[in-house]
């Protein structure tokens, strides 16, 4: 049997999401924590075998060998994955709408726990940091067509899904109160009402807002001027030759982060930038070197 096969990590990740959500108070919040949080990383694993076991392995280590098993090419003695980091990268790539940055928040805090001395796994109450999880195993899930059903039984199902129908509510009060907010900053500094402490804040922030590797420009749904959206990933790359004296990579992406010099809206989560309706392909020019593309060709 293939030791990268999709099953493992799917009996693997309900093993430990069980160990998570068994009833009674057998178990801390830290420790249904950290089981949640090892099942997600199993989980991840799961959905990117199911699409092919080689997603889940490192090309690079021992020589490629884990590679070669993987695709049943070569017999190993020991099949070691990617680490977290990897994989969660790999589905914020191909499992859209996968929150990458949530999840590696998720991994970097569990361990901490388990290796540091610190606890911020507790950081974020219960009404935030479950639902948070849920939403990225139900991605997961809906890439394998799967359902709560089959990962946690249906008692526990129903409990998920209400959870995350109220998350959702919560989530677009909270997205009309960004709006608002911007929409009235907004017309105070049009108007020059706008406070030189308000200003100064606006700076403080910014210094702090994540850029992306791939950036352009939409139109902020809260003043309709121009902001700019981001992302690390790339959906898609290729060669733009129309002026073959100076070649360009054009690049396709969908952003998971948003912000606007005129309102100072910032929007830096995906379901917020879903809310938004900002949840397509945009598109730019990378600055990396069009001789390097596979495409480029001097014959």
């Amino acid at each position: 049997m293939n030791p990268f096969a999709a099953e493992g990590f799917w009996n693997k990740a309900i093993l430990f999401i069980n160990r998570a959500t068994e009833p009674g108070e057998g178990r801390s919040e830290d420790e249904r924590r950290f089981w949640a949080a090892l099942s997600l990383e199993q989980a991840a694993k799961w959905a990117l075998a199911e699409i092919s076991p080689a997603l889940v392995v490192d090309p690079q280590r021992d020589g490629g060998s884990q590679l070669l098993q993987a695709l049943e090419l070569k017999e190993s003695n020991k099949a070691v994955t990617a680490q977290a980091s990897t994989i969660f990268t790999r589905c914020g790539s191909a499992l859209r709408p996968f929150n990458r940055e949530e999840a590696l928040k998720i991994a970097e805090a569990r361990n901490d726990y388990l290796h540091g001395a610190g606890v911020d796994i507790l950081l974020l109450p219960n009404q935030i940091w479950w639902p948070r999880i849920w939403s990225l195993f139900n991605v997961l899930l809906l890439s394998g067509q799967r359902t709560f059903d089959d990962f946690v039984g249906s008692a526990m199902a129903n409990k998920i899904e209400s959870l995350l129908a109220a998350n959702k509510r919560n989530l677009e009060v909270h997205y009309e109160a960004l709006l608002a907010s911007a929409q009235s900053r907004y017309q105070r500094r049009q108007s020059g009402m706008a406070s030189v402490g308000e200003n100064a804040r606006w700076e403080a922030n910014r210094r702090w807002v994540s850029r992306s590797y791939y950036e352009t420009e939409a139109q902020c749904p809260a003043c309709e001027r121009y902001g700019i959206v981001g992302s690390d990933e790339a959906e898609s790359k290729s060669l733009n030759l129309d002026d073959p004296e100076f070649p360009a990579i054009e690049v396709s992406f969908l952003p998971d982060r948003f912000f606007c010099d005129e309102c100072y809206l910032i929007l830096d989560d995906y379901d917020l930038i879903e809310l938004a309706g900002l949840n397509k392909s945009f598109g730019t020019f990378s600055d990396e070197d069009p001789v390097a593309f596979p495409e480029y060709g001097n014959d």
